[in-house]
Protein backbone atom coordinates (compact mmCIF):
# COMPACT_ATOMS: atom_id res chain seq x y z
CA UNK A 1 0.00 0.00 0.00
CA UNK A 2 1.50 3.44 -1.11
CA UNK A 3 1.77 6.20 1.62
CA UNK A 4 0.94 9.74 1.25
CA UNK A 5 4.26 10.29 0.44
CA UNK A 6 4.82 7.60 -1.76
CA UNK A 7 2.16 9.19 -3.97
CA UNK A 8 3.65 12.50 -3.68
CA UNK A 9 7.38 10.94 -4.59
CA UNK A 10 5.81 9.11 -7.60
CA UNK A 11 4.33 12.37 -9.16
CA UNK A 12 7.46 14.18 -8.43
CA UNK A 13 9.50 11.44 -10.35
CA UNK A 14 6.54 11.24 -13.16
CA UNK A 15 7.13 14.81 -13.63
CA UNK A 16 10.31 15.16 -13.62
CA UNK A 17 10.72 11.93 -16.24
CA UNK A 18 8.26 14.56 -18.19
CA UNK A 19 10.12 17.31 -17.98
CA UNK A 20 13.47 15.38 -18.81
CA UNK A 21 11.92 13.48 -21.98
CA UNK A 22 10.45 17.06 -23.29
CA UNK A 23 14.13 18.22 -22.82
CA UNK A 24 15.69 15.88 -24.31
CA UNK A 25 13.07 15.54 -27.46
CA UNK A 26 13.92 19.94 -27.73
CA UNK A 27 17.46 18.94 -27.64
CA UNK A 28 17.19 16.39 -30.10
CA UNK A 29 15.22 18.79 -32.74
CA UNK A 30 17.50 21.39 -32.25
CA UNK A 31 20.64 19.06 -33.28
CA UNK A 32 18.41 18.49 -36.29
CA UNK A 33 18.45 21.97 -37.15
CA UNK A 34 22.09 22.16 -36.71
CA UNK A 35 23.99 23.39 -39.99
CA UNK A 36 23.52 26.47 -42.93
CA UNK A 37 20.17 27.45 -43.59
CA UNK A 38 19.72 30.25 -46.85
CA UNK A 39 17.00 32.36 -48.22
CA UNK A 40 16.71 35.67 -49.46
CA UNK A 41 14.87 38.88 -47.99
CA UNK A 42 12.65 41.07 -50.27
CA UNK A 43 13.59 43.99 -48.69
CA UNK A 44 12.50 47.62 -49.51
CA UNK A 45 15.80 48.85 -50.80
CA UNK A 46 16.23 45.33 -53.03
CA UNK A 47 16.71 41.63 -52.21
CA UNK A 48 18.74 40.41 -49.47
CA UNK A 49 20.53 36.88 -49.62
CA UNK A 50 20.94 35.64 -45.69
CA UNK A 51 22.73 32.57 -44.41
CA UNK A 52 21.85 31.64 -41.19
CA UNK A 53 24.15 29.05 -39.36
CA UNK A 54 22.39 27.43 -36.40
CA UNK A 55 25.01 25.30 -34.33
CA UNK A 56 24.26 23.61 -30.87
CA UNK A 57 22.82 24.92 -27.78
CA UNK A 58 20.72 27.27 -29.51
CA UNK A 59 22.85 29.71 -30.68
CA UNK A 60 24.61 30.82 -34.03
CA UNK A 61 25.62 33.66 -36.40
CA UNK A 62 23.89 34.97 -39.56
CA UNK A 63 25.70 36.54 -42.37
CA UNK A 64 24.15 39.10 -44.84
CA UNK A 65 27.50 38.81 -47.54
CA UNK A 66 25.94 41.74 -49.57
CA UNK A 67 26.12 43.66 -47.00
CA UNK A 68 29.49 42.08 -45.55
CA UNK A 69 28.10 41.45 -42.20
CA UNK A 70 27.74 38.85 -39.77
CA UNK A 71 26.54 38.65 -35.99
CA UNK A 72 25.41 36.50 -33.61
CA UNK A 73 22.46 34.79 -33.12
CA UNK A 74 19.83 32.52 -30.68
CA UNK A 75 17.42 30.36 -31.41
CA UNK A 76 14.61 27.84 -29.69
CA UNK A 77 12.41 25.22 -30.75
CA UNK A 78 9.05 24.44 -29.86
CA UNK A 79 7.42 21.27 -31.55
CA UNK A 80 8.32 22.45 -35.38
CA UNK A 81 8.19 26.38 -34.30
CA UNK A 82 11.32 27.80 -34.74
CA UNK A 83 12.55 31.48 -33.55
CA UNK A 84 16.09 32.76 -33.68
CA UNK A 85 16.65 36.27 -32.51
CA UNK A 86 19.49 38.57 -33.50
CA UNK A 87 19.67 41.05 -30.79
CA UNK A 88 22.44 43.41 -32.58
CA UNK A 89 20.44 44.45 -35.18
CA UNK A 90 16.48 43.90 -33.04
CA UNK A 91 15.23 41.17 -35.32
CA UNK A 92 13.71 37.93 -35.09
CA UNK A 93 12.60 35.74 -37.38
CA UNK A 94 9.68 33.06 -36.70
CA UNK A 95 9.26 29.81 -38.45
CA UNK A 96 7.46 26.77 -39.39
CA UNK A 97 9.99 24.04 -40.17
CA UNK A 98 8.88 21.15 -42.81
CA UNK A 99 12.14 18.74 -43.48
CA UNK A 100 15.10 20.95 -45.29
CA UNK A 101 12.92 24.16 -45.26
CA UNK A 102 11.57 26.74 -43.00
CA UNK A 103 9.02 29.37 -43.83
CA UNK A 104 8.00 32.28 -41.97
CA UNK A 105 8.51 36.37 -41.05
CA UNK A 106 11.27 38.31 -40.63
CA UNK A 107 10.45 41.26 -38.33
CA UNK A 108 12.66 44.03 -37.52
CA UNK A 109 12.01 47.68 -36.15
CA UNK A 110 8.60 47.47 -36.29
CA UNK A 111 8.26 45.81 -40.46
CA UNK A 112 7.94 41.99 -41.33
CA UNK A 113 8.82 40.34 -43.85
CA UNK A 114 8.14 36.97 -45.47
CA UNK A 115 11.55 34.80 -45.32
CA UNK A 116 11.76 31.37 -46.55
CA UNK A 117 15.12 29.19 -45.68
CA UNK A 118 16.30 26.42 -47.38
CA UNK A 119 18.98 24.23 -45.30
CA UNK A 120 22.25 23.47 -47.38
CA UNK A 121 23.83 25.17 -50.28
CA UNK A 122 27.02 26.38 -51.81
CA UNK A 123 29.37 24.27 -50.36
CA UNK A 124 32.24 26.12 -48.27
CA UNK A 125 36.05 26.26 -48.67
CA UNK A 126 37.25 23.39 -47.87
CA UNK A 127 33.92 20.92 -49.40
CA UNK A 128 31.45 21.60 -46.98
CA UNK A 129 28.55 23.11 -47.19
CA UNK A 130 29.08 25.49 -44.67
CA UNK A 131 31.96 23.28 -42.86
CA UNK A 132 34.46 24.65 -41.15
CA UNK A 133 37.12 22.41 -40.89
CA UNK A 134 39.49 23.20 -43.23
CA UNK A 135 39.66 26.73 -41.20
CA UNK A 136 40.84 25.19 -38.37
CA UNK A 137 44.19 26.71 -37.01
CA UNK A 138 45.88 29.74 -36.41
CA UNK A 139 46.26 32.64 -38.70
CA UNK A 140 48.13 35.36 -38.70
CA UNK A 141 48.57 38.78 -40.06
CA UNK A 142 48.96 42.27 -39.18
CA UNK A 143 46.56 45.77 -38.98
CA UNK A 144 47.70 48.33 -40.53
CA UNK A 145 45.71 50.60 -37.76
CA UNK A 146 46.14 54.57 -37.59
CA UNK A 147 48.90 54.64 -34.71
CA UNK A 148 50.50 51.81 -36.07
CA UNK A 149 51.00 48.13 -36.89
CA UNK A 150 48.95 45.74 -34.91
CA UNK A 151 49.95 41.73 -34.96
CA UNK A 152 47.18 39.79 -35.07
CA UNK A 153 46.00 35.82 -34.61
CA UNK A 154 43.05 33.92 -35.03
CA UNK A 155 42.37 30.75 -33.62
CA UNK A 156 39.68 29.32 -35.35
CA UNK A 157 38.72 25.93 -33.90
CA UNK A 158 35.83 22.98 -35.39
CA UNK A 159 32.68 24.65 -34.00
CA UNK A 160 32.94 28.33 -35.27
CA UNK A 161 34.29 29.42 -32.47
CA UNK A 162 37.90 30.75 -31.51
CA UNK A 163 39.94 33.46 -30.08
CA UNK A 164 41.69 36.32 -31.60
CA UNK A 165 44.95 37.52 -30.42
CA UNK A 166 46.79 40.77 -30.34
CA UNK A 167 50.03 40.25 -28.65
CA UNK A 168 51.52 43.49 -28.63
CA UNK A 169 48.15 45.00 -26.89
CA UNK A 170 48.12 41.79 -24.51
CA UNK A 171 44.93 41.31 -25.23
CA UNK A 172 42.22 38.20 -26.36
CA UNK A 173 38.51 37.73 -26.67
CA UNK A 174 36.70 34.95 -27.90
CA UNK A 175 35.05 35.21 -31.84
CA UNK A 176 33.23 33.13 -33.84
CA UNK A 177 33.42 32.35 -37.51
CA UNK A 178 31.36 31.43 -40.55
CA UNK A 179 32.02 30.18 -44.11
CA UNK A 180 29.78 30.39 -47.48
CA UNK A 181 31.91 28.79 -50.30
CA UNK A 182 35.20 30.99 -49.98
CA UNK A 183 33.74 33.74 -47.83
CA UNK A 184 34.54 33.58 -44.33
CA UNK A 185 33.05 36.23 -41.40
CA UNK A 186 34.98 36.60 -38.31
CA UNK A 187 32.57 39.03 -35.28
CA UNK A 188 34.88 39.80 -32.33
CA UNK A 189 31.88 40.73 -30.11
CA UNK A 190 33.66 42.19 -27.45
CA UNK A 191 35.07 44.71 -29.78
CA UNK A 192 32.15 45.36 -31.87
CA UNK A 193 34.40 43.82 -35.03
CA UNK A 194 34.21 41.95 -38.05
CA UNK A 195 36.53 40.93 -40.42
CA UNK A 196 35.24 39.73 -43.95
CA UNK A 197 37.37 37.84 -46.26
CA UNK A 198 38.08 35.48 -49.33
CA UNK A 199 39.83 32.26 -48.54
CA UNK A 200 42.17 31.44 -51.18
CA UNK A 201 44.01 28.09 -49.95
CA UNK A 202 46.38 29.33 -47.08
CA UNK A 203 45.69 32.88 -47.27
CA UNK A 204 42.64 34.76 -46.12
CA UNK A 205 42.16 38.62 -47.49
CA UNK A 206 39.39 41.01 -46.13
CA UNK A 207 38.25 43.73 -44.15
CA UNK A 208 38.46 44.34 -40.65
CA UNK A 209 35.34 46.36 -39.74
CA UNK A 210 35.43 48.48 -36.05
CA UNK A 211 33.59 51.56 -35.08
CA UNK A 212 32.50 52.51 -38.21
CA UNK A 213 35.86 51.79 -39.83
CA UNK A 214 37.63 49.86 -42.12
CA UNK A 215 40.90 48.33 -42.72
CA UNK A 216 42.20 45.84 -44.94
CA UNK A 217 43.76 42.55 -43.68
CA UNK A 218 45.42 39.87 -44.66
CA UNK A 219 45.78 36.58 -42.70
CA UNK A 220 48.03 33.57 -43.39
CA UNK A 221 47.36 30.44 -42.32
Amino acid sequence: MFLFRDILAFRNRASALGFLLLTLAGIAHSQTLQGDWQGTLSAPNGNLPLVFHLGSLGSGTVDSPAQQFSAPLQYSVSGNKVTITVPSVSGTYAATVNGNQMSGTWTQNGQNAPLTLTKGGAPAANGGGGNTTGLQGDWKGTLSAPNGNLPLVFHLDSTGGGTVDSPAQQFSAPLQYSAVGNQVTITVPSVSGTYAATVNGNQMKGTWTQNGQSLSLTVTK
